[in-house]
């Protein structure tokens, strides 16, 4: 019996090693980061996004403690969505409500040249007398560029 135990562990090492899980390289021209909030009740907190000295604009965070409203918005758009590339169309200049696990892609910026693109992904919301928003973040500092992975 502790024979085929270690038969089995040892075959599922092997297929875990065989199908492991490989994690997408950005693409060229993103920065990467996390970050958090605090928002109080009633409050707006904004949220720059900066790499490599630059500023790439910022998203706004909402939170009303009677309504349990957690909301997010970008001064030229977002919208809810996943995947490695940002969508073309469909931004709301509204807030919408942030949703624990819910990525969003929006536009924090805008340039000459055209819109710069994020990616933001909600990893804790805890809502009492303030709302406490953390989240991971990439941004494609190129204009234009859809492009995350």
């Amino acid at each position: 019996m502790n024979l085929r135990g270690n038969v089995l562990i040892a075959t599922l090492l092997v297929l875990s090693i065989s199908c492991g899980v490989t994690n997408p390289q950005p693409a060229p021209g993103t920065i990467l980061g996390s970050g958090s909030v605090e928002v109080p009740n009633f409050g707006n907190i904004d949220y720059n996004f900066e790499g490599g000295g630059e500023s790439y604009g910022f998203v706004t965070f909402y939170y009303s403690q009677e309504w349990k409203d957690t909301e997010i918005s970008s001064l030229y758009g977002i919208q809810q969505g996943s995947g490695d590339m940002a969508p073309a169309i469909g931004y709301t200049i509204d807030f919408i409500d942030v949703v624990l696990s819910q990525s969003y892609f929006f536009r924090p910026d805008s340039l000459n040249d055209g819109y710069i693109y994020g990616r933001l992904i909600i990893t804790k919301l805890e809502e009492n007398s303030s709302a406490i928003i953390e989240f991971d973040w990439i941004i494609q500092t190129e204009p234009n560029n859809r492009e995350f992975y």
